[in-house]
C-alpha cells in the first residue's frame, strides 16, 4: 500500500477493463427473491456521507518471533493488511426488510477506496473489481447482507445495489437501473401469479454521466467500457424481454415479494442490522482471502443432536434411517418458507418449477384445470375460449 496516487491510472484502467458488464460470466437475470432471502435488511435511500479508513498492518514474523522484512529492509506485512475500506452513509427513505426498530441512517463498510493520508501525495488507492462505488446524491435500493463482516456487503456484492435514475424519455418518474447503468426489466407471466414468480432481467446499458463519473477520495475518474469487438462480452441485446421497472412499480413488487417470503412475525423478529462505526479499529486481513464456513457435520445426528431432541426416534430408527428423515423434514421446512406458510406443499417437479419460477410461457392449464408445465391443446383450449374477451396483451389476465 506505498503506491502514491500518481499510480492512480494504472489502477483505474484495471478496474475499467475488468469491470462489469464486460465479464465473461454475465448473468441477463437478476435475482431479487435469492437476494431478498440472503439479505439482513432491505432498504431504499440516497448516500449522504463517503469517508475512508485503512485498516490496521498485519506484520508477517518468522519462526523467532521477530519480523520479516522485505528487500528494502523495512517490515513486510501481510498480503491484504493496510488496505483502505469505504464508509458510505445512507439517509433511509423506506424500509422493505428489517426489524420494527430500524435506524433512520445507515452506514455500510466496503473494502477499497482511499487510504486515510491527510497529504493527497502520500494517499493511495484501492479498487476491486465488482464492488459498486459510491458518491453523495445517489439514490439506491441495496440487499444488505453482512455488514461490518463481509469485504461486499450486500447480497450478490455488485447485483444487490440497484440505481434509481431519472429517463429522459420518460420525465414523470424515474426508473431501476444496475450499478452499471443495464435497465432493470420485468417478465410477468401470462396469467399473473406471485411476485416471486416474476422474471427480473437487465436490458440496455445506458452510459451516462451519474453512472459512469465516479467519485474516490480527491479524484474524479470517467469509467470508459471497452468495444464489444475487442473480445468481451457485450451488454444486452438491443431489444431486450420484458419492460422497465420504474421506481414505483418496483416498490410494489419488492414489498408483495417480501409478504410472500416473511410472515409479519419473522420480520419483527429479525435482530437489529449492523452499522458500521468509521472510529473504531478494522483488523486486518488479507482482501482475496474469504474465510472458509465451519463445515456442517455430514450426519444430523452428530453431536448428539437427534437424541437430545428425540431419543425415541433413535430406538425406532436406523442411523441411516434416521438421517434420511431428519433431511427429509428439513426440506419441508425450505419448501414451508418458499411457498409463504401453504401447508400444501408442491410435490411433482413440475408443481415446485412453478412455484419458483412461475408457469412457463402459454402454460395457463392442463388436464386438472391447472398449468402442468407442458403447453399443447388443454392451454390452446382455454385461449380459444376466452380470446374475444380481451385484447389487450400487455395486461395481466389477458390471454
Amino acid at each position: 500500500m506505498r503506491n502514491k496516487s500518481s499510480f492512480l491510472t494504472l489502477m483505474a484502467s484495471a478496474f475499467l477493463l475488468l469491470g462489469p458488464p464486460l465479464s465473461a460470466h454475465f448473468e441477463s437475470t437478476v435475482d431479487i427473491p435469492g437476494m431478498t432471502l440472503a439479505a439482513d435488511f432491505v432498504f431504499k435511500g440516497v448516500v449522504m456521507n463517503v469517508d475512508y479508513r485503512t485498516s490496521e498492518a498485519v506484520p508477517l514474523l518468522g519462526p523467532d518471533g521477530g519480523p520479516i522484512l522485505d528487500e528494502d529492509g523495512n517490515p513486510a506485512y501481510a498480503d491484504g493488511s493496510n488496505i483502505p475500506h469505504t464508509f458510505v452513509t445512507y439517509q433511509i427513505e423506506e424500509i422493505y426488510k428489517g426489524p420494527r426498530a430500524s435506524p433512520t441512517e445507515l452506514t455500510l463498510r466496503f473494502e477499497g477506496g482511499s487510504t486515510s493520508e491527510r497529504d493527497p501525495d502520500e494517499r493511495s488507492y484501492l479498487l476491486v473489481e465488482m464492488y459498486p462505488l459510491f458518491k453523495v446524491g445517489d439514490r439506491d435500493i441495496l440487499f444488505v447482507e453482512g455488514n461490518s463482516q463481509d469485504p461486499c456487503p450486500l447480497a450478490g456484492c455488485q447485483a444487490g445495489r440497484l440505481r434509481i435514475l431519472p429517463d429522459a424519455q420518460y420525465p414523470d418518474g424515474d426508473f431501476l437501473f444496475s450499478d452499471t447503468g443495464m435497465e432493470i426489466r420485468v417478465i410477468t407471466p401470462p396469467t399473473g401469479g406471485p411476485a416471486r414468480s416474476w422474471q427480473v432481467v437487465y436490458g440496455r446499458q445506458h452510459l451516462r454521466p451519474e453512472i459512469n463519473n465516479i467519485t474516490l477520495g480527491d479524484h474524479e475518474l470517467e469509467l470508459i467500457f471497452t468495444n464489444p469487438g475487442e473480445g468481451v462480452v457485450p451488454s444486452p441485446p438491443d431489444n431486450p424481454q420484458g419492460i422497465r421497472f420504474s421506481e414505483w412499480q418496483f416498490d410494489s413488487y419488492l414489498t408483495t415479494l417480501v409478504s410472500e417470503l416473511f410472515t409479519p412475525d419473522q420480520l419483527h423478529q429479525l435482530p437489529p442490522v449492523a452499522n458500521a462505526d468509521i472510529s473504531q479499529v478494522i483488523q486486518g486481513r488479507a482482501i482475496w482471502e474469504t474465510p472458509e464456513p465451519p463445515a456442517a457435520p455430514s450426519d444430523p445426528c452428530a453431536n448428539g443432536g437427534c437424541e437430545t431432541e428425540r431419543p425415541w426416534l433413535a430406538e425406532l430408527l436406523t442411523r441411516e434411517q434416521l438421517t434420511a428423515v431428519l433431511e427429509a423434514e428439513q426440506e419441508e421446512r425450505n419448501w414451508l418458507v418458499i411457498n409463504n406458510g401453504n401447508p400444501v406443499l408442491p410435490q411433482t417437479p413440475c408443481e415446485r418449477h412453478i412455484v419458483l419460477h412461475g408457469a412457463l410461457p402459454g402454460d395457463i392449464s392442463g388436464p386438472a384445470g391447472k398449468p402442468d408445465c407442458v403447453v399443447n391443446m388443454h392451454d390452446l383450449v382455454v385461449i380459444a375460449g376466452a380470446w374475444l374477451q380481451c385484447i389487450d396483451d400487455g395486461r395481466n389476465g389477458c390471454l
